[in-house]
């Protein structure tokens, strides 16, 4: 797994999806940490774009300090947010008012780490 620490601007990670864009992603088995951010990691469908996100975030847990995850869908967008979580030390913060839709593990078609 990987450590992200002490970042100082909004988001530790940020994943803005633009236009008709794709996106098939997971994060797994991260340290999430001491970040100064008001979110650690986001993911967000750009108001209004035709952009599609498939997002998988299992077992990202800190000793100490919770992970925070956003997933943002803005209103206005056509496309699919379709996403899985499980086994983080926090749930992700949901921000429609698009529509965010829950899958199974695996959906995105991206193998599970062994």
């Amino acid at each position: 797994g990987n450590t992200i620490s002490n970042s100082a601007a909004n988001e530790g990670i940020s994943i803005d999806t633009l236009g008709n864009a794709a996106v098939t992603a997971f994060v797994t088995g991260n340290a999430i940490s001491l970040s100064g951010a008001a979110t650690d990691f986001r993911t967000a469908i750009a108001v209004a774009s035709t952009a599609t996100v498939c997002l998988e975030l299992s077992g990202n847990v800190n000793a100490t300090t919770n992970s925070t995850f956003r997933v943002d869908n803005n209103s206005g967008v056509v496309g699919a947010f379709r996403f899985f979580e499980g086994a983080n030390d926090t749930l992700a913060t949901r921000l429609p008012p698009g529509s965010i839709t829950d899958v199974a593990q695996g959906a995105c078609g991206i193998p599970p780490v062994p």
